[in-house]
């Protein structure tokens, strides 16, 4: 799923020497809290709660060079949070801890939050599920990240059956 994607995503870049922070920004389903087997006591939503002063509480990870922010506690409103000014000046502040960023958010086409992630961050990459997500789904996820103008780098192809993956970067 997204969320594994993301992960070994993290992972790869901090092996290859990269300061990376994975954030959980999935307020209704987080999932990297269990992925990396850490709290999520505090986390995310923590965070913007605790003001302007308030440190982000990252999360050391088994593997060098990688940081998690689980969600924390999830919020009665994601939709509130994720719209905060606060969300934007925690982001940037988190830039001088890491080369990268990774923020899990929720499928673009379930809620809007997906939509408010877009615009915060500096590129999205869509991940495509090849056993369930129809092709008009996923067109339409690509215009709702356009609507938003989001920097949309490119897109990952999960579970593709091996011939039809290789045949695909044949004809690319």
């Amino acid at each position: 799923d997204k969320s594994v994607a993301l992960a070994n995503l993290a992972v790869i870049m901090a092996r290859t020497g990269d300061r990376v922070i994975v954030v959980d920004g999935d307020l209704r389903r987080p999932r990297q809290h269990e992925i990396f087997g850490v709290s999520n006591e505090q986390g995310l939503s923590t965070w913007l709660e605790s003001g302007n002063d308030g440190v982000a509480p990252l999360q050391q990870t088994d593997v060098e060079n990688l940081s998690v922010l689980p969600s924390g506690p999830l919020p009665g409103n994601p939709v509130a949070v994720l719209s905060s000014k606060q969300l934007s000046a925690k982001l940037e502040a988190l830039r001088d801890e890491a080369d990268f960023i990774l923020c899990d958010a929720p499928p673009v086409l379930a809620v809007t939050d997906a939509a408010l992630w877009a615009h915060k961050v500096d590129g999205v990459l869509l991940i495509v599920n090849a056993g369930s997500t129809k092709r008009d789904a996923a067109q339409r996820a690509q215009t709702v990240l356009q609507k938003v103008q989001a920097h949309l780098v490119g897109a990952v192809l999960l579970n593709a059956e091996k011939d039809t993956a290789m045949s695909g970067w044949a004809q690319a």
